[in-house]
């Protein structure tokens, strides 16, 4: 086995196994704008957003936090409880 810069390469019984490896940015739940930190511009952007859906322009998929692709009231009620949970 060695390292290859971030692959590893190993081979066993006549097959080749490459694993790469790559930063991943964990989702922070209420970040709109994926700084990671749930602020006032997080909650000016999903208050920007209501009344939009997926497809339409000004539509943000992150503040879209129940998932239904349209940013509605329950998603804003969603928001301030995360909002509020960090302030």
């Amino acid at each position: 086995m060695r390292f290859l810069g971030r692959m590893l390469a190993a081979s066993a019984a006549g097959f080749a196994m490459v694993l790469v490896t790559a930063p991943v940015a964990l989702a922070v739940e209420g970040d709109c704008n994926n700084d990671g930190v749930v602020d006032d511009t997080d909650k000016q952007l999903i208050l920007g957003a209501v009344g939009t859906a997926a497809g339409d322009p000004g539509f943000n998929a992150a503040a879209d936090l129940d998932g239904d692709g349209v940013i509605s009231g329950q998603d804003v009620s969603m928001f301030a409880k995360i909002y509020g949970a960090q302030n």
